[in-house]
């Protein structure tokens, strides 16, 4: 060993003397060495950690730094831990985490939370959970652990603990212009709000599109912001997952550069109003630590820009087929473009120009009161209003989803008769459980006009074939009847279960051995528990950290208390 300058070339030969003692049944592992004696030099440390370091698990490679020149024991505090915490998103910055994928090994929405975790463990004694919590909970330990063993398995893993450990010990010696933990406690309920969407989108020239473009968007700015997943934004429907995830795939096509300026603008303006003024909307490490590393991640700077753009915009081709002509991955064509939209092509402007000239003039000669008498009102059709304004079908169209006035299914010159008051609707559909078509029959109109009636006064439908409608027929006077610290909470589709699944947590040391013992994914608890604690404006929960339970807060108790009373109050 004494002949080899560099530790690992020692701690090769090592290696061997320790396979010997293994087989005479001495305990080999990272924390054996106290059984040698005190007062070992810490380079006789590092050759043992070094000899160790392929047979430890890959938290542990982590923990101690066996891919660097000299690795050495845990030594970060707890103290220490929470301020490296406070510098690290929940999603690993997308530059870093570009570099550090491997081309469908792992799904960019589990590699990037776990590289997160895998960050705070570097040098620390945080178990894979720990690091979690301490990152909101993007993913659970199970999961990380997981990830990091699939990791290991690669040629690139010791080049990737080493851009993990450089990266570590660059965050603990430099201070960094964004504090994500305060970002993470942020409210979000009010970014980008509907009216702010639809005047961008005038301002740009963009589409606001009818579908989930704007809910997209929406969610990429909470992500950009926050650096959360882009799922805990608030809004997100669960049940919409695969078709949200594939159209957020493609969003990076529709944003140009006047519509990515609009939208820092807008993040800008939103931070500020959350007492956020001196940090810049996003940051990354400089990818200059990644030098002379062999990672299995593609540099995007080779690209060629120009031809990018044109292959996006001019010839309309898709992300897929970009990364097959520039021989690169998905991933990294798409990185690309949200950093350098393509711009729109001049005819497009154009375009876009005379359509958004257009509907200001609309907007000036209707306005929304006048739209909602002729159109809500008068029910007259959209043929009809165009014939009377001059304004076409598909402007009108655009002017009421920027108003936000429901369009009428069926023929445009279809007129809805009646009115329909929503204390009769409730007790006959909700509490009589009456169908619509009965209802319908009863005033004399079509059971989609009444469904229609039902959604203006926000009662929801029954879904058919589903045993367990009451409950959601009922969501809405239960909040009426719940006490009023809750109320805010008691919001969409499974709002009673949330609550209660936060009132059987708070009894356990932890979320993670909540979830367990739920039978949930521990991402799914804290994400249904950040929901609520937006909603109702607080912390509910202490964080279990090292050595110490999770706890309620002062709000957490008082909202602890009304779900007590509100399920005394419901049982039969």
């Amino acid at each position: 060993m004494l002949e080899h300058q560099d530790l690992h070339r020692a701690g090769e030969v090592m290696r061997g003397l320790l396979e010997a003692m293994r087989e005479d049944l001495w305990q080999i592992s990272a924390t054996s060495i106290d059984s040698w004696g005190r007062g070992l030099t810490p380079a006789l440390n590092a050759l043992y950690l070094a000899a160790l370091g392929p047979s430890l698990r890959p938290s542990d490679q982590l923990r101690f730094r066996t891919a660097t020149p000299v690795p050495s024991r845990p030594a970060l505090t707890d103290t220490e831990v929470l301020q490296r915490a406070r510098k690290v998103p929940s999603m690993f910055w997308p530059a870093w985490a570009l570099r550090l994928s491997l081309s469908n090994e792992v799904y960019p929405r589990v590699l990037t939370p776990a590289l997160a975790c895998a960050l705070l463990v570097v040098g620390s004694r945080t178990s894979l959970d720990g690091a979690s919590q301490h990152l909101g909970g993007a993913i659970d330990g199970i999961t990380v652990s997981r990830t990091l063993q699939m990791l290991n398995g690669q040629p690139f893993w010791p080049d990737m603990t080493t851009a993990l450990a450089r990266l570590a010990d660059h965050l603990d010696s430099n201070s960094v212009p964004i504090d994500y933990q305060r970002r993470r406690n942020l409210d979000y309920r009010d970014l980008l709000p509907h009216e702010l969407w639809v005047d961008i989108c005038r301002r740009t020239g963009t589409p606001p599109s009818q579908g989930r473009r704007e809910q997209i968007f929406r969610c990429r700015l909470f992500q950009r912001i926050s650096g959360l997943p882009a799922e805990a934004a608030p809004g997100y429907r669960q049940e919409d997952e695969a078709p949200f995830r594939a159209e957020t795939a493609r969003a990076a096509i529709h944003q140009t550069p006047e519509l990515a300026a609009e939208l820092d603008r807008a993040a800008r303006e939103f931070l500020t109003a959350g007492g956020i003024e001196a940090e810049p909307v996003t940051w990354q490490p400089p990818t200059t630590l990644l030098d002379g590393l062999d990672l299995p991640g593609l540099d995007p700077a080779p690209i060629d820009l120009p031809h990018l753009h044109d292959l996006i915009r001019r010839q309309k081709k898709s992300v897929q087929h970009a990364a097959a002509v520039f021989g690169t991955s998905i991933e990294t064509i798409r990185y690309v473009l949200n950093e350098h939209p393509a711009p729109a092509l001049p005819q497009d402007q154009a375009t876009a120009r005379a359509t958004g000239a257009t509907r200001r003039r609309a907007r000036r000669e209707l306005t929304r009161e006048d739209f909602a008498r002729l159109y809500s009102d008068e029910h007259q059709s959209l043929n009809q209003i165009s014939a009377a304004t001059g304004f076409s079908r598909k402007v009108l169209t655009a002017l009421a989803h920027d108003y936000g006035i429901p369009l009428r299914d069926g023929p445009q010159d279809y007129q809805p008769r009646g009115t329909v008051d929503r204390d009769w609707l409730i007790e006959q559909y909700v509490h009589c459980h009456r169908t619509l078509p009965d209802l319908a029959r009863e005033k004399g109109m079509s059971t989609s006009n009444m469904a229609r009636w039902a959604k203006t006064h926000s009662i929801p439908l029954r879904p058919r074939g589903s045993a367990s409608h009451n409950q959601a027929l009922r969501a809405a006077d239960e909040a009426g009847r719940a006490p009023r610290i809750l109320r805010p909470a008691l919001t969409g589709r499974g709002a009673s279960e949330r609550l209660s699944r936060f009132a059987a947590a708070s009894a356990h040391p932890s979320l993670s051995a909540s979830a367990a013992a739920l039978g949930l994914n521990t991402f799914t608890l804290v994400a249904q528990i950040n929901r609520i604690e937006r909603e109702l404006s607080g912390p509910l929960l202490v964080r279990a950290e090292r050595g110490r339970p999770m706890t309620l807060t002062p709000l957490g108790k008082k909202v602890l208390k009304a779900i007590r009373k509100m399920q005394d109050n419901t049982m039969p």
